[in-house]
């Protein structure tokens, strides 16, 4: 088939797109990835690994007004319409492949027009991932994020939709609520390709132990509790280090509470580094971290960095946000807190370290990647979707 996949960021490097986009390419079908760019130095159409990566210039800020407008107004849409019909003769197109809510309509629309299926794939729940952000606050954003009526867009597009992809077992529960078949849904989770993410090949000496946490700044991370712990920890003479590898909005608050706890020299926060760099970071540490806030959103959600780091023997420090406790739980492969409570963040490190179970827990994470969570066996649930969407459309 030839595959239009729509997605509103910067192309790459988004590791979900880009591992879909390759498996669905290396099965036959043809796969067109049409972004935006707000980069004037990049070319605007390359194929890469077998995917053709076509992209249109706009200016960023203008991009993400017009996005808020999504749920209500019918203007971004058009837009998108606009441009991929200026790139593409979308007669040959056989599926259109969504990722995420925003472009649902967009979607819609075009397999309305050309009587083709529509693939619908939900990286988060989007209306939940709103409120966590603070989208919904003040009176213009209280207009175009209102959370109702976005729970409402989701619910609609959902229906609409030939298949939906979520990203964990707990999300596709949370689709099938809104009146969806559970034969329409597909997990397809966030897990890594093997061979970038390997076990370091010696084991990191620190005379302190050395925790990691690579992902956004927003607040819904749990960065401040994790930050909170620490400043425990070392008030009782148990000296940790934290590097915080990031960005976002809350970046500065963060570095604020860092200074006002007097915690300069045990955490370093770390701007994004290259995605090639990431395995360096994760090997140089005795764990890593997931604290997110217990939220609508994570209850619903799995980030890729909890199975990059099980993939490379390190132990995980979870918050009890549904599947990461249920994974981490099933495995053996860390410790689980309190989401929010530092002081059961700090007895999670404490019972970690103290009994000398890093090493085994590590390996356990790695055998759950090798055998279940990992791109291997995940692209085959794409790659079945894909067949028997061939047989239907």
């Amino acid at each position: 088939m030839n595959i239009l996949m729509l997605l509103d960021n910067e192309f790459p490097p988004d590791v979900r797109v880009q591992n879909e986009a390759v498996a669905l390419s290396k099965t036959g079908h043809r796969v067109f990835v049409i972004v935006p760019t707000f980069k004037r130095d990049r070319v605007l159409r390359e194929n890469d690994q077998g995917v053709e990566i076509i992209r249109f210039r706009t200016l960023r800020k203008s991009f993400y007004q017009l996005q808020a407008t999504a749920e209500r107004l019918p203007f971004y849409h058009m837009f998108w319409e606009n441009q991929i019909c200026l790139k593409l003769d979308l007669g040959e197109i056989d599926v259109v492949h969504v990722h995420d809510l925003p472009l649902a309509k967009t979607g819609m629309r075009l397999c309305r027009r050309f009587r083709i299926p529509l693939v619908l794939d939900l990286h988060e729940n989007y209306p939940a991932l709103l409120r966590d952000g603070g989208n919904d606050r003040g009176l213009l954003k209280s207009v175009f994020f209102n959370i109702r009526r976005w729970k409402e867009y989701e619910a609609y597009a959902v229906r609409k939709a030939t298949a939906v992809i979520t990203v964990v077992d707990e999300a596709a529960r949370r689709i099938q609520e809104l009146k969806v078949d559970a034969d329409r849904i597909s997990v397809v989770s966030n897990t890594p390709e093997m061979d970038m993410f390997l076990p370091a090949k010696s084991v990191p000496v620190n005379k302190e132990p050395l925790l990691t946490y690579i992902g956004g700044f927003g607040p819904h991370r749990g960065l401040e509790t994790v930050i909170h712990a620490i400043s425990i920890l070392c008030s009782d003479k148990y000296y940790i280090r934290l590097r915080m590898i990031g960005k976002g909005r809350n970046a500065a608050s963060y570095d604020r509470l860092i200074r006002d706890l007097g915690l300069q020299e045990r955490i370093k926060m770390i701007d994004w580094v290259p995605f090639q760099e990431v395995p360096d970071y994760i090997g140089e540490s005795d764990a890593c971290l997931v604290p997110h806030e217990a939220t609508e959103h994570t209850h619903s959600t799995i980030p890729h960095k909890l199975f990059q780091y099980m993939a490379m023997e390190k132990p995980v420090i979870v918050s009890n946000c549904r599947p990461l406790e249920r994974i981490v739980t099933e495995t053996g492969c860390g410790v689980v807190f309190e989401a929010g409570n530092p002081a059961s963040f700090a007895e999670c490190v404490r019972s970690l370290f103290q009994g000398n179970r890093t090493g085994e827990m590590g390996r356990r994470g790695r055998k759950a990647v090798l055998e279940k969570y990992n791109w291997n066996l995940e692209q085959l649930k794409l790659i079945e979707l894909y067949r028997n969407l061939n047989t239907t459309a």
